[in-house]
């Protein structure tokens, strides 16, 4: 079938390579304008504009929580969940917390602000947990908000740096996880994290486009692999 270009064919791809649960350090992918340093996400650029951010590498499946550390109070970021990955910004946060320069905390919801909580200070712990009717917001274990957007999974880590030497530190998840696939072999496409797309500008109708994942299918000696039709 058809399928016209300028939006992701696949919006997540997941591999069961053994599902894990409980608390996890979140393994960062497709890192762009931030270095990190066991876990830390530092913004590595001079602007000050959201173009620096991270995807978790693994997925969500479940009701589960993400906590991350506040390590300043000066600078402004993100955490949280994300389902789908469009601009790397608060815009693309289904739950999740932004950490103003002001010293203010806000609440984003399906990428839109929400509300302020007031203010945080070194060392908060902040969380997201997802529940069968809804998402809350906590800080140092104490509820601050609420979402009655009920959950649609998978979804995964999403940190975003605006202001340059940002950082995002300390990022655990809890609740079942699988990989998610990172494509690493593109053929006329553009990729984020598991999103890719039909990236020629000449349209042609043909099966010419497509991406791959080597060794993360049922079998060892095959790959995951997709196509893209225009």
């Amino acid at each position: 079938m058809a399928v016209r270009a300028l939006k992701a064919i696949v919006a997540l791809c997941l591999v069961a390579l053994g599902a894990e649960a409980g608390a996890q350090s979140v393994t960062w992918t497709d890192i762009v304008g931030a270095t990190n340093s066991s876990g830390t996400l530092t913004k590595a650029g001079s602007s000050d504009a959201w173009d620096a951010s991270a995807i978790g590498r693994h997925a969500l499946t479940g009701i589960g929580y993400m906590e991350c550390t506040v390590q300043e109070t000066a600078t402004e970021r993100s955490c949280g969940f994300a389902r789908t990955v469009w601009t790397r910004t608060p815009s693309d946060l289904t739950y999740g917390f932004v950490l103003g320069a002001d010293g203010h905390l806000y609440i984003y919801e399906k990428g839109i602000l929400k509300q302020e909580v007031g203010g945080y200070a070194t060392a908060d712990i902040l969380r997201v947990t997802l529940t069968s009717t809804g998402a809350t917001f906590s800080r140092n274990g104490t509820e601050v908000a609420t979402s009655s957007i009920v959950p649609t999974y998978p979804v995964y880590a999403l940190a975003s740096l605006k202001t340059p030497g940002a950082t995002v530190t300390g990022v655990t998840v809890s609740g079942t996880q699988v990989e998610r696939v990172v494509w690493t072999r593109t053929v006329k496409t553009n990729s984020v994290g598991s999103s890719v797309w039909y990236s020629r500008t000449a349209i042609t109708n043909a099966w010419d486009a497509g991406a791959t994942r080597p060794g993360v299918s049922a079998r060892p000696d095959t790959s995951s692999s997709l196509r893209v039709r225009r």
